[in-house]
């Protein structure tokens, strides 16, 4: 727990360098924990280290996220396994429906997103799921989603967020301020 929000620290003060230091000896000393693994394939995949990302993420059984992860780099490296990987994420997806279970929705955005170039229905869900769920990981989602789809004005609720918590990240404001410069611009008469 501590060493990933030691990681975190860095990379949300824009340290990327050092997150990944931080989370990779901790992941190369032994053990494996989830969100160590997923912060750091996440943030190689952001960066388009695409490699390195998918050699981190071999070890199985895969999470929802980090099986999404897997998509994209195998899909950036012109990997055959992304059609097989893409299946088994659409047979999970399924399942989880017929059963009625809870899906955690930042993959499945992350998945009509950045797997399916469907920004339209990665910012329907970004918004319902901003009703229950308000961080920075979402707030990141829910910006870019409108920004892709072409409806900045429609996250307009992330940047009123971002002013009343003060909460302040390199990667993610940079993302606001572009938001924020195309929900003014359209604006304009």
């Amino acid at each position: 727990w501590l060493t990933f929000h030691r990681g975190e620290a860095r990379r949300v003060a824009g340290e990327a360098e050092a997150a990944k230091r931080i989370w990779r000896s901790y992941l190369n000393s032994g053990p494996q924990p989830h969100v160590i693994r997923l912060a750091l394939v996440e943030l190689l995949n952001d960066q388009k280290d695409f490699a390195a990302a998918w050699q981190l993420n071999q070890s199985l059984p895969r999470s929802d996220a980090l099986l999404v992860q897997a998509i994209r780099s195998a899909r950036a490296l012109g990997r055959l396994e992304a059609g097989p990987l893409l299946k088994e994420f659409q047979l999970r997806v399924a399942q989880q429906e017929a059963r009625g279970d809870t899906i955690n929705e930042r993959p499945l955005i992350g998945y009509h997103l950045l797997i399916q170039g469907d920004a339209a229905v990665a910012l329907d869900m970004a918004q319902k799921s901003w009703l229950t769920q308000r961080e920075p990981a979402d707030a990141a989602l829910y910006a870019e989603a409108a920004l892709r789809s072409g409806k900045p004005n429609a996250a307009a609720e992330v940047l009123l967020w971002r002013s009343q918590t003060g909460y302040k990240e390199a990667s993610l404001d940079l993302l606001l301020d572009q938001l924020q410069l195309q929900t003014a611009t359209r604006d304009r008469p």
